[in-house]
């Protein structure tokens, strides 16, 4: 088959899949209620499990990149969807805190591998080319924004079969990750016809392997750039994933009614599936200040909301502060994710990029694993009001501390850098 033709072809599946296999559908509307409801967990209890699923994805992570560079790109990506729905399917059969944890393992695996091969898949199959990275962005924002749009009417339809029956969404879920399996299946793998240099990767002995991988994770290590990037991934990813928690947290905190939950991440939805969209727009506008923005707006309205949960401000005070910061998350948390892919593999070739993504996810479960304990703890000891306030200046400063430093070493044009930190030189 020809490789224009697989080019074509993968780029014109690949939103395709990414709205059913982006993340999970019918599924974050309901599943802190699902857990505190239904399994009688507490909402330290919750966020304890999450912490796991991080531990998880840090411990399993270099083995998945192994996985990886053995079955390439689309059967790791059909492994990591069948895993997915089997986490699932045992989250609807667990009757108890062991089953609901080994699922949340199982994901966290499975994750592991989508994270790897996903923006692989795509980003391999777009001809290389000056606009490489902007076309990449577009196709891969369409995929994005028509997930957060079809999650938008799930998360509704989830808030309130949640109702009649509090297992339903999670049916539904079950059913997604299987479309998500099939279409996984569709991908062609991609040989670039050009780059005998990337078929050979795949035939390394072990040892050549290993020493390899040694010299790509020492490049790696050795730029500034990278690893500013990458600690900035952590900490803001760690940010998100906590969010999903803390969102429903802040709404249960006003007594919002259980059918409401859905309606309320719906809007969020809706509204980066928009942004998605207008990534290359928002990028363009923002240009360098772009990550101190998208850091600003998340963090800040935590304080707000803390203190006006703690001095017992009108509820509707409260409420247009929540709102106001789900809003921002939403404008924000669309563009994140395919800027910071965006900006990790630029300067990179397809054998460091994998590299790259893994140590990404690696320092991704770090943070969020941090994040969820330290929130667990809070919240079992003090209030949601204190928490937050906590949670939201500790995040501030920090932000404001690896933001600062980033300035010398991210955002420069190519002639700015070194060679070194932007060009990876395979040793003979």
């Amino acid at each position: 088959m020809a490789v224009k033709f697989i080019n074509k072809y993968n780029a014109k599946l690949h939103p395709i899949y990414k709205m059913f296999s982006w993340d999970l559908l019918f599924y974050y509307a309901i599943i802190y209620l699902f857990l505190t409801l239904e399994k009688g967990l507490s909402a330290s209890e919750v966020l304890f499990i999450d912490a796991i699923c991080q531990i998880t994805k840090l411990v399993f992570q270099l083995p998945c990149v192994g996985i990886i560079d053995l079955l390439k790109n689309k059967k790791g990506l059909v492994l990591a969807n069948i895993l997915c729905a089997i986490s699932i399917l045992l989250l609807i059969l667990s009757k108890d805190l062991t089953a609901i944890i080994i699922s949340n393992i199982i994901f966290a695996i499975s994750y592991n591998l989508r994270q790897l091969c996903e923006s692989s898949i795509l980003y391999d199959t777009i001809p290389e080319h000056k606009s490489k990275n902007k076309v990449f962005t577009k196709i891969d924002g369409i995929g994005q924004s028509k997930y957060y749009y079809l999650d938008a009417f799930s998360a509704v339809i989830a808030g309130f079969l949640f109702i009649v029956n509090n297992y339903f969404p999670l049916i539904l879920c079950f059913i997604c990750c299987c479309i998500s399996t099939c279409i996984a299946c569709k991908f062609k793998e991609t040989k670039k016809e050009d780059n005998n240099e990337l078929d050979k990767h795949y035939t390394l002995s072990i040892r050549d392997y290993m020493k390899e991988l040694k010299q790509i994770y020492k490049f790696i290590f050795q730029s500034k750039r990278l690893k500013c990037l990458l600690l900035y991934s952590g900490l803001f990813t760690g940010v998100l994933m906590l969010f999903i928690n803390l969102r429903s947290i802040v709404l249960t905190e006003v007594n919002l009614e259980t059918q409401y939950f859905g309606i309320a991440l719906a809007i969020i939805q809706v509204i980066s599936a928009i942004s998605s969209k207008q990534t290359n727009l928002i990028q363009s506008k923002l240009r360098n200040k772009t990550l101190t923005t998208i850091a600003a707006a998340n963090v800040f309205p935590l304080i707000l909301i803390g203190l006006s949960f703690a001095c017992k401000f009108p509820f509707g005070v409260s409420i247009t502060l929540i709102a106001i910061w789900l809003i921002l998350y939403s404008i924000t948390k669309g563009p994140f994710y395919t800027l910071m892919k965006r900006y990790l593999q630029s300067f990179s070739t397809p054998e460091v990029t994998t590299k790259i993504y893994g140590l990404q996810t690696i320092l991704n479960s770090i943070f969020a694993t941090i994040f969820s304990l330290f929130s667990a703890l809070l919240l079992k000891y003090i209030s949601v009001a204190s928490a937050l306030i906590i949670i939201g200046s500790l995040l501030s400063t920090v932000f404001l501390i690896l933001l600062d430093y980033m300035k010398s070493y991210v955002g420069l044009k190519p002639e700015e850098y070194e060679k070194s930190e932007i060009t990876y030189v395979k040793l003979k």
